[in-house]
């Protein structure tokens, strides 16, 4: 939080103008189990997908189940060809 506001403080004198700032939570981020990113790891390896282990900040009922089970989010970035241009497309 401080080096944003640090950052909001170099705006508003740059740009002349007045930034307030009201930080309205400070949750730690969802910590998911070893074993269960071992194991989404290991099925990502298996069938040659890429991944990459991220720290979840979303403030939704994840965050908060993660504090009392294996729960974790997986989100998939997919690529698909487009027959007609041959170029790949992310969804």
């Amino acid at each position: 939080m401080r080096a944003v506001e640090t950052a909001a403080k170099q705006v508003s004198d740059r740009r002349s103008v007045s930034i307030q700032t009201e930080l309205i939570n400070a949750d730690s981020p969802g910590e998911c189990k070893p074993e269960v990113i071992a194991a989404f790891s290991a099925s990502c390896r298996k069938h040659g997908q890429k991944f990459l282990p991220m720290v979840s900040r979303a403030y939704h009922d994840t965050l908060f189940m993660a504090r009392v089970t294996g729960s974790h989010a997986i989100h998939s970035v997919l690529q698909r060809v487009q027959p007609s241009s041959g170029r790949a497309r992310v969804h």
